[in-house]
């Protein structure tokens, strides 16, 4: 027989003997130290609280905690930003290439250089794609093939950023985005920016926003608002963000533009609005970001579009994202880079592709984001590309 042995029983939900299941009471008394929850949300002091009971004091604003028979306020630190990876990964991948001469995928790890490797395959071989990523997943949209007016893609891959392997399909734009469209994140969605729809001299583009839920799956939600940009082909040249707000970087047309423009992300609405100048007006360029800066690298300046190369080809600018005004120069790129692709995590951004002179290349190189200076050396790409997607990064 088991013995149990203590030395009292006590009814623990207030006065009154403890029941058993054999009919028998014994003679106890509430326990009056124990805790129950407590949470009181009020501009004047809770009555009768117990040991570690909370209490918002909301005319003062302050949480506070009950110990030992006094309120205590509770001191809220700041948060060290430097912690966090407000978006993006130290994954870093490459993708297609124009005119469409390959379907690979490239990844590197971003704060180390070194060489890329394989990461798997694109459904199809396509330049031009249009990207957006949180830090699990990312979608490749849009896109040609061919040269000219070739025929343009609606459809949108994805991949995992934490499994290598080939992308697989997750539907389709509402409008086919042939090429320069840009891609933003923020609070669970993909927002898709601009982009042509038709080629040629009357040469159309996306004048909706369109956009997606980007969890742990794609679908599309639809229209999220307009781009107020005076040109009718609505090309972006490329984009930076942090979480509230994405700048989208030469908002006019393929003859280039120095003109930026900004959007509100993380809602559910909203137009674009204009946001200052680029030291240089140019097309094809790349967006990179940290927390707080954007940096528009490279890109064409419209003298020579496809054709020789100029020195505005490694011109690189930068602005605060959350201040509008005009661009300020950041350094140069130790290559011409006419159309790159890259991609950051919180601190440095990698750039590759587009040589110049319609040109392929598999060199890599990095900059520091918050810090202005030239391009330095990083490694190889598996292949050589030219304008592929711009780019994206994850979690390893």
């Amino acid at each position: 027989m088991t013995t149990i042995k203590v030395d009292d029983i006590t009814n623990v939900a207030g006065s009154g003997a403890p029941n058993f299941s054999d009919g028998l009471k014994y003679n106890g008394t509430a326990l009056s130290s124990i805790n129950k929850y407590q949470y009181t949300s009020s501009a004047t002091e809770p009555s009768n609280p117990n040991n570690g009971a909370l209490w918002w004091d909301s005319a003062n604003s302050l949480p506070k905690i009950y110990i030992n028979n006094a309120w205590k306020t509770v001191a809220l630190s700041s948060v060290d930003l430097s912690t966090i990876i407000l978006h993006g990964g130290d994954r870093g991948l490459f993708a297609g290439a124009y005119p469409g001469q390959t379907n690979a995928i490239d990844y590197v790890s971003i704060p180390t250089t070194g060489n890329a490797a394989d990461f798997g395959d694109l459904l199809r071989s396509s330049g031009y794609m249009t990207t957006a990523s949180n830090r699990t997943i990312g979608m490749f949209a849009g896109g040609r093939t061919g040269i000219q007016n070739s025929t343009g893609f609606d459809d949108i891959d994805y991949i995992t950023f934490a499994t290598l392997g080939n992308a697989a399909n997750a539907g389709s734009f509402s409008v086919t985005r042939r090429a320069n469209g840009q891609g933003l994140y923020s609070n669970g969605y993909a927002y898709v920016v601009g982009g042509q729809i038709t080629y040629g001299s009357g040469m159309t583009g996306a004048t909706e926003i369109e956009y997606f839920t980007l969890s742990t799956n794609i679908t599309s939600i639809g229209d999220f608002g307009d781009l107020t940009i005076g040109a009718s082909n609505k090309l972006i040249g490329g984009v930076a963000q942090d979480t509230s707000r994405g700048v989208l970087f030469n908002t006019n047309s393929y003859t280039s533009s120095g003109s930026i423009n900004y959007l509100s992300i993380g809602g559910t609405s909203g137009n674009s609005a204009s946001f200052g100048d680029l030291t240089v007006a140019r097309v094809q360029g790349l967006g990179l970001s940290s927390r707080t800066r954007g940096v528009y690298v490279g890109g064409n300046d419209g003298t020579s579009i496809g054709g020789a190369d100029t020195a505005n080809m490694k011109t690189m600018d930068y602005v605060t994202i959350q201040t509008t005004g005009n661009a300020t120069d950041f350094g140069d790129l130790d290559q011409f880079r006419d159309g790159p692709s890259g991609s950051s995590n919180a601190s440095r951004g990698v750039i590759s592709g587009h040589g110049g002179s319609g040109s392929s290349t598999n060199s890599i190189e990095y900059i520091t984001i918050d810090t202005t200076g030239n391009g330095v050396d990083f490694g190889d790409l598996v292949i050589a590309r030219n304008v592929g997607a711009k780019g994206m990064s994850g979690a390893a």
